[in-house]
């Protein structure tokens, strides 16, 4: 997508509340040419009051960043979706995909109004998205996805989507955020560790070394600063032997 373009401008403060209106277009779509469905989602967004530059553009550089996933991926389960523009825009600017689902415990009013400022060029984001509304403390399965993915999850939702997806056998990519030290209770038998500071390096090591004990292989990869300061982007892929030879944990009642 070469998003990183949207960085050049040294300036202008991605990280601002303000929504996407027309200066910011002006800004954002010189990297873009009109045929590049990116321009295409900003154009249909722009002027709109409904969604906030900073998360339009850091949706877009989580979407850039799961590239390789998502062009591989034909199902994609995304959880914790809030206005669920990574559902949304996934289903723009990847067409193969050919079901997006989206959980969340409610669906905001934001979602509808996207979607319907997205289907005139994008149809698909109607007949390919769909949004349930569910407790994420009380899912015990999904629908069979290829990726499952979730943004900005805050304290223990980030391990609920592992095991979602642990339980079918599929990849799955979090972004977590808010990670509190009582995460650590039980990690090598001891109660949670005390003491100042943040507590996300110690709460991120020790998830990534239980999912390599699952059998996935595990790669991070980063967003930009300037975006969010919490930039942590963990992509876990079950490992060969496994996904060859392994059949994967019996899922539960699917959605």
């Amino acid at each position: 997508m070469g998003i990183d373009a949207l960085l050049s401008d040294p300036g202008y403060n991605l990280q601002s509340i303000h929504h996407l209106g027309w200066r910011d277009m002006r800004r954002l779509i010189g990297p873009f040419a009109p045929t590049d469905p990116v321009w295409g989602v900003l154009h249909r967004l722009r002027g709109r009051r409904v969604v906030r530059r900073k998360e339009v553009v850091e949706t877009l550089f989580v979407l850039e960043r799961l590239a390789p996933e998502l062009a591989r991926a034909r199902t994609v389960c995304e959880v914790g979706a809030g206005h669920g523009m990574v559902g949304l825009f996934a289903a723009v600017l990847f067409p193969a995909l050919s079901r997006v689902d989206q959980l969340d415990r409610r669906r905001p009013d934001s979602w509808d109004r996207i979607r319907e400022l997205l289907a005139p060029a994008h149809l698909r984001v109607k007949t390919a998205v769909r949004y349930r509304e569910l407790r994420l403390d009380r899912v015990d399965g999904i629908a069979p996805a290829d990726l499952v993915v979730g943004v900005h999850l805050c304290g223990g939702l980030t391990d609920t989507v592992a095991e979602l997806a642990r339980r079918q056998g599929a990849a799955f990519a979090v972004v977590p955020c808010c990670e509190s030290r009582a995460l650590l209770a039980g990690e090598d038998g001891l109660p949670p560790r005390k003491g100042h500071g943040d507590p996300e390096p110690a709460v991120n090591a020790a998830r990534v070394a239980r999912w390599r004990a699952w059998g996935y292989d595990v790669e991070e990869r980063a967003l930009p600063a300037r975006v969010t300061d919490r930039g942590r982007v963990f992509v876990a892929s079950p490992a060969p032997a496994r996904r060859e030879f392994e059949p994967p944990l019996a899922p539960r009642a699917g959605l």
